[in-house]
């Protein structure tokens, strides 16, 4: 199950590997949001200052959702983050088959949970 998304791609296994590190070390420090539309459609997003670090991968009905989401997304970070196996780490274009030529330059890597 995706938790959430980071919102910024990672060229190759070790990139990903220290954001996942940069994350963890600095996730305490981050902003945290719940945001909806119109009552609905809850979703979280942790900020570093201005700059979106991460988001929740999708909308929840409840706040109270999204929130437990976050939650487990900060539990997630901490486990991947002691993970020393990066063989791990699974490119989700590679996963999906997605053709990296047609993705956006700002594409997301899914943190998904232990």
């Amino acid at each position: 199950m995706s938790l959430g998304s980071g919102s910024t791609g990672y060229r190759d296994v070790e990139s990903c590997v220290a954001g996942i590190a940069w994350l963890n070390d600095n996730i305490v420090d981050l902003q945290a949001d719940l945001h909806h539309k119109s009552g609905a459609n809850w979703r979280w997003s942790l900020r570093s200052e201005h700059k979106l670090v991460a988001t929740a991968s999708h909308e929840y009905g409840r706040r109270i959702e999204a929130s437990h989401s976050l939650d487990r997304f900060r539990a997630a970070v901490a486990a991947a983050a002691g993970n020393d196996a990066p063989d791990t780490v699974v490119d989700w274009r590679a996963k999906y088959g997605a053709n990296s030529q047609n993705l956006s330059v700002n594409s997301f890597r899914d943190l998904r949970s232990p």
